[in-house]
């Protein structure tokens, strides 16, 4: 198999110099994208908290080959992510980078600095274009669309990327037709720095933004995914217990988002979500300095 046009995003647990706890080989049970159940009492659903233990090491791979040889070093315990975490290398649902054009946006919208580094901004017309948002600090309340500054880079992988995602997950997750939605509006709860993020922060570059809301309509009906439910689904996961079927569903859907977000390039993604510290409510979708001058790598 020949080479991935771009970097491949593996996501493994190193604990220690030896890998999971106990020997243990290959504990989650469940692909990439279902939920995160606990096998045994060992506290390891502490550890690897789902999505294949995500709050690992992150290592670029450039092909197939040095994928397969780093999940299949003998019976040496490595990770604990299940090799099916990589299933959308021959997923019939795995799309390709978009050709621009969904997002509606400006560039030199002047700049924006922190901690020595000043970035390029874009204007960003929320209100137009196939993709649409508007600040959403709360679900249940009103919000509206309005010209919004964010960093160029952002600007470009949301213009290329988010749609062709939705449209991955919308297919893998609700059998829609390849190519649909045309549209969508998403709610987010941010992208430029607030009190909520230090200077560290890609917020503070404009380089991030914080989804909770995802919406389109299809053939007369309305689809709605809020990240609060995906969370609950997650948490109902850890515990060990049964979350419902909607909950599951919207879970699944913001996992393929984010999944394909961290997947396509140029440029690459990073995510946070809600197997992380005060991300119940909301998915972290940025694009990452590389180098990194002293900001955080996701």
């Amino acid at each position: 198999m020949g080479k991935l046009r771009g970097p491949l995003l593996l996501i493994v647990l190193a604990l220690g110099t030896v890998g999971c706890p106990g020997g243990a080989t290959a504990p989650v049970r469940s692909d990439r994208l279902a939920l995160f159940q606990p096998s045994d009492d060992s506290g390891l659903g502490e550890v690897c908290r789902g999505n294949s233990c995500e709050a690992g090491v992150v290592d670029a791979v450039e092909s197939v080959e040095a994928m397969q040889e780093i999940l299949g070093r003998g019976s040496s315990p490595q990770s604990c992510a299940d090799p099916q975490t990589l299933d959308f290398l021959n997923d019939q649902f795995a799309g390709s980078a978009g050709s621009g054009g969904d997002l509606s946006y400006k560039s030199g919208a002047g700049t924006v600095s922190s901690r020595g580094r000043s970035e390029p901004q874009a204007a960003w017309d929320e209100c137009s274009g196939n993709l649409r948002a508007a600040y959403a600090d709360d679900p249940s309340s009103p919000a509206r669309c309005t010209t919004r500054k964010l960093s160029v880079d952002l600007a470009k992988k949301l213009d290329l990327h988010m749609m062709s995602c939705i449209r991955e997950a919308a297919a893998r997750e609700l059998q829609l037709p390849k190519g649909m939605p045309a549209t969508a509006w998403t709610g987010h709860m941010g992208v430029s720095p607030d009190s909520n993020h230090s200077s560290r922060s890609l917020h503070s570059l404009g380089r991030a933004i914080d989804l909770n809301l995802i919406k389109f309509r299809h053939d007369g009906k309305d689809y709605s995914f809020s990240y609060l439910d995906a969370s609950k689904a997650y948490r109902a996961s850890v515990r060990g217990t049964k979350a419902s079927a909607s909950d599951e569903s919207t879970y699944r859907f913001f996992k393929s988002v984010e999944t394909c977000w961290n997947r396509l390039s140029p440029p690459p993604g990073a995510s946070v979500n809600c197997g992380s510290p005060n991300h119940d409510d909301h998915v972290h979708l940025s694009v990452p300095l590389r180098p990194n001058p002293g900001f955080y790598e996701k």
